[in-house]
């Protein structure tokens, strides 16, 4: 639990001092500047106060509980928010709360969050910029004023069109565009910068084409395993994604896989990180075989970013005889011509809820899904009920 506290920052001054905010968490202080100064003389150490015989001193004290207040609830929101909280990240968010805002269009609200919001996964960073230059380019183009009060019906249709058939993107990003005007716009009317509500409409929704997704099952594993490489980056690759198929994390978490985050028990070893996406702390078990890759690369793995995987999984693919066809909306193609880096998780979340009895809950505690709909849109699979455990129901009657 955090305390608040204002003291002087120079007591023994004859002259006027800072009049400090303390933020005590988790053994930490946080020390904000409340911009008021006075002499120590008209100061109540023991009340945290002006003393009443102090020019001004009501405005003051005003002042102050104002800021403590701001002070609690920017830790509290933090709090709430689930992110790793640090003493920079405390500060700016309380200078963003005590700073008087100027009335902002929309696009000064994107830009400013963005810029103040640098503890969001970067994939969701990405997805606000890229929905901001989205809407800047729309509104270019088509000459539609885009505001806080022109978001509506006839703004969702219009840029749908813009989208699909200008831009020529999916129904799936014109769906992820709309998530993040709904955010924004919601989160702005909060903050009472607008009084529009058509974003709320049940037409002005977020759309997904569910594609049937491809992965991985236990034999494609074992080819790419038992295959065989002359070049040497391209083991380096395989076993990077064999390592991804195997614990299912996310390739921004996998700077972390080294021997300080890595604890051997009577059970086995174990992973523990912070997820990079979602800041929760997790504790994931290592297969056997991923630690027998681990080892071999002393527990220093390769350095490789997705554009490198993404660029030579299909050959290696290929290589280890992975022909089997899939077929989605798409087409049909080999598996190998469609593999990718993120097909790596979705293997490994699909063949623990195929091949294991593991409740659906703790492979999403593994792969840091934390709502169920989204880990059924991600495996897409259904394990078919068990004759035993329907007998079970009523036993012997």
């Amino acid at each position: 639990m955090a305390r608040y506290n204002l003291y002087l920052k120079n007591k023994r001054t004859s002259n006027k001092t800072s009049i400090l905010l303390c933020i005590s968490y988790h053994s930490k202080f946080c020390k904000l500047y409340s911009g008021l100064k006075i002499k120590p003389s008209n100061w109540n150490d023991k009340k945290q106060i002006v003393k009443a015989q102090s020019t001004k001193s009501t405005e003051i004290n005003k002042i102050l509980n104002t800021l403590l207040d701001t002070a609690e609830k920017t830790y509290l929101s933090l709090v709430n928010e689930g992110v790793y909280i640090t003493n920079d990240l405390i500060k700016q968010r309380f200078k963003v709360n005590t700073t008087p805002q100027k009335k902002l269009d929309l696009f000064s609200f994107f830009h400013n969050h963005i810029e103040t919001q640098k503890q969001l996964a970067k994939s969701t960073l990405s997805d606000y910029r890229q929905t901001l230059n989205t809407l800047i380019e729309f509104q270019r183009v088509t000459k539609y004023k885009v505001d806080f009060n022109s978001i509506n019906l006839t703004f969702y249709d219009k840029f749908k069109t813009f989208v699909l058939e200008t831009q020529e993107y999916s129904i799936n990003t014109f769906g992820k565009r709309i998530k993040v005007i709904k955010t924004f716009m919601k989160d702005a009317l909060d903050r009472k910068l607008h009084k529009n509500i058509d974003f709320t409409h049940k037409d002005f929704k977020t759309t997904e084409e569910i594609k049937k997704k491809m992965f991985l099952n236990r034999a494609d594993i074992k080819k790419l395993i038992n295959t065989k490489f002359e070049n040497k980056r391209l083991e380096e690759v395989r076993d990077v994604f064999l390592l991804i198929c195997l614990l299912g994390i996310r390739l921004s978490d996998f700077h972390q896989l080294n021997k300080s985050n890595i604890t051997k028990t009577k059970d086995g070893y174990t992973f523990n990180f912070q997820c990079q996406k979602t800041k929760n702390f997790q504790n994931i078990p290592i297969h056997l075989k991923g630690i027998e890759i681990i080892k071999k690369y002393k527990y220093k793995l390769p350095e490789i970013n997705e554009n490198t995987i993404n660029n030579n999984i299909k050959k290696i693919a290929k290589l280890s005889g992975i022909d089997d066809e899939f077929t989605n909306t798409d087409g049909t193609f080999k598996k190998h011509e469609i593999i990718t880096t993120k097909i790596g998780r979705i293997s490994f979340a699909t063949n623990a809820y195929l091949n294991t009895e593991m409740p659906k809950r703790s492979i999403m505690m593994i792969t840091g899904h934390k709502k169920e709909s989204s880990f059924d849109r991600y495996v897409q699979a259904q394990r078919p009920p068990k004759h035993e455990e329907v007998y079970k129901i009523y036993g012997e009657l």
